[in-house]
């Protein structure tokens, strides 16, 4: 659930469940594999994005991989 406030992209983060201003994490990393994964997107609170970042290698990794790292960061509570 998303939406604009004053031109701000807000919604419900899918980690901590809190409606606060989103960012976008690319699922596949834009160093690996360019702009042309833009529609692979997770929206995520500022932390939570932060929060992501941190659990990838700066290697790059099977897309499998990086579904994987998106999947189990969302299980975890």
């Amino acid at each position: 659930m998303r939406g604009y406030h004053n031109g701000v992209n807000c919604g419900l983060c899918p980690k901590c469940l809190v409606v606060k201003r989103l960012t976008r994490h690319h699922l596949l990393p834009v160093r690996h594999f360019g702009d042309g994964s833009r529609s692979l997107i997770l929206h995520l609170c500022r932390q939570c994005h932060d929060d992501i970042e941190k659990l990838i290698p700066y290697i790059k990794l099977s897309p499998r991989e990086y579904f994987r790292i998106a999947r189990d960061f969302l299980k975890e509570t």
